[in-house]
């Protein structure tokens, strides 16, 4: 049994290709659907979406609006995804993190494998 967790599918970028969708998957010789099925689940972790969660910093140089607008194109290009869990922007990034983990372990247990690490109670709170 093998399991991947990857930050990015191939359907992603379609939020940032200027092409039309069919010419990215030929681009990839693949299909919409052929990328779909390649995950068995998707844990889509929210852009902050508002000034108070969102900081800018070194790397992060754009305004608020502009990431949050390629994810709510992301969330549409999954929509078709069965098993599509989302993690809403919250306050704190640290609880989170403690959410996509736990729904990770979630979709881990529920592929087969053995628990792969504390529960959300077990958990230092420092993360």
């Amino acid at each position: 049994m093998k399991s991947k967790s990857c930050d990015r599918g191939t359907i992603n970028g379609l939020a940032y290709w200027t092409g039309s969708p069919a010419q990215l998957f030929a681009a990839f010789r693949t299909t919409y659907t052929k990328e779909l099925a390649r995950y068995s689940g998707v844990i889509h972790i929210e852009t902050p979406g508002s000034s108070a969660q969102y900081r800018r910093n070194a790397i992060r140089q754009e305004s608020v609006r502009a990431p949050r607008s390629v994810d709510d194109h992301i969330a549409k290009l999954w929509n078709k995804q069965p098993n599509r869990m989302r993690v809403d922007a919250q306050q704190n990034f640290l609880d989170k993190a403690r959410h996509a983990i736990d729904l990770h372990h979630q979709q881990l247990s529920e592929c087969g494998f053995p628990h792969a690490g504390p529960r959300r109670s077990e958990r230092p709170s420092e993360l």
